[in-house]
């Protein structure tokens, strides 16, 4: 058996304890976890008979939420347990049974994904990965981790080629926050024949938790889905740093632009968008059909890992914490850039990429700022630093496309 080195060791010993005091800050500082004060009123509201997505309703009966309750009715019964609980204490919960979901996230990551073979990149890509993924999700309160855990146990269903329970799983978690029930796409690369009677099955499970919703009250139900409707306005930058948001704003920096309607039904920034989510889609698609003619065990967990690249991408909204998904495909290719003992730029010179000078790149990171005082670009170089989260996802699956060619 192989111990660690007394330097990994004093390094992992200083990484937990930074994560514990990062924990005790979000626990210490009542303001934060706005998310999830937001669900606290919203279900206390609910609970005396108000509105739960009316704001003036809910600040009335319980207290202001700060933004409209953004999931399905029945999800209010799970935020309801905490109504016997002040707000500073409900939170402090939340907050003690997220960090034990997370918990046992990682523990999945670790021993079902890697085979308990990580080492303290892992570790610290866990902690800094994506502007701090997940801290981002303990600060703002948001059910994130909740929805990566069900997710990421309904990949673990597809690598053992137990369908079923993937689809199933993926339905259910897609009726929180809709965009998961792409993943079912993954379906298609299986080579089992029930694959199209899981894709069904998933469609019921989907569609029967839809209708209860409608079914439980369906004037709640209309106001929900006129709430969702209105996630297409928000903002974007470093807290959405997505393809969708991303668009959007280049339509306003361009004056509105965009913004015309082509035959009075869609917007152009709509029809752009979808472009490029259509071309990302068919460039990753070779990669997808190389993946699933890889070796087993890898296939499936190949085929995870860059859908869950391509599915970054594409989605038009995608929240800073969201990006939490992403660790696990970000630490595979840094591994296995690792493990063919070349580093970055031999990985690029075996690929075709030789003529790419050093003076290149270490004019570009000693170019790496987060801000610029020149004139005429400092706006430019704001909004570029805005979504270097997505650009980081767009250089991994970048990697991704060189190294599975």
């Amino acid at each position: 058996m192989t111990t660690c080195p007394l330097k990994t060791r004093i390094i992992g010993a200083l990484l937990l304890l930074y994560a514990g005091a990062c924990v005790y800050f979000v626990a210490t500082h009542d303001e934060l976890q706005w998310d999830f004060h937001s669900y606290h009123a919203t279900a206390r509201a609910y609970a005396k008979g108000a509105q739960p997505y009316d704001m003036a309703a809910v600040t009335q009966t319980a207290a202001d939420p700060g933004f409209v309750y953004p999931y399905s009715p029945l999800t209010l019964k799970f935020f309801a347990v905490f109504n016997r609980l002040d707000p500073v204490s409900a939170a402090k919960l939340f907050l003690a049974l997220k960090c034990a979901m997370l918990a046992l996230l990682l523990l999945i990551w670790r021993n079902l994904f890697f085979d308990a073979q990580i080492d303290l990149v892992f570790w610290l890509l866990c902690l800094l990965g994506f502007n701090a993924t997940i801290f981002l999700d303990l600060r703002a309160g948001n059910v994130s981790i909740f929805e990566q855990l069900g997710i990421w146990l309904a990949f673990y269903f597809y690598t053992r080629r137990n369908l079923p329970l993937f689809s199933a799983l993926i339905a259910v978690i897609a009726t929180l926050k809709f965009q998961p029930i792409l993943f079912l796409g993954l379906l298609f690369y299986s080579k089992d024949r029930k694959r199209y009677a899981c894709l069904a099955g998933a469609a019921v499970v989907f569609g029967s938790i839809v209708w209860l919703n409608y079914a439980a009250n369906p004037a709640h139900f209309h106001s929900f889905i006129h709430t969702i409707r209105g996630f297409s306005a928000e903002c974007g930058g470093i807290i959405n740093p997505s393809l969708g948001c991303f668009i959007a704003d280049v339509g306003t920096s361009s004056g509105g632009l965009l913004n015309c309607r082509l035959f009075g039904l869609i917007t152009l920034q709509w029809l752009v968008y979808a472009a490029v989510a259509a071309a990302i889609v068919l460039a990753s698609l070779p990669s997808l059909a190389r993946a699933a003619r890889a070796q087993e065990p890898e296939r499936e967990r190949l085929l995870v890992f860059l859908a869950c690249l391509v599915y970054a991408l594409v989605c038009p909204r995608f929240k800073d914490y969201s990006y939490i998904l992403l660790i696990p495909p970000a630490y595979h290719i840094i591994r296995r850039i690792d493990r063919k003992n070349a580093g970055l730029g031999g990985f690029l010179s075996a690929h075709g990429l030789a003529n790419m000078k050093t003076s290149v790149v270490l004019l570009v990171v000693l170019c790496l700022t987060t801000g610029s005082s020149l004139p005429a670009i400092d706006g430019a170089w704001d909004f570029f630093w805005n979504y270097f989260p997505l650009w980081s996802v767009c250089f991994i699956w970048w990697l991704y496309e060189l190294d599975y060619a």
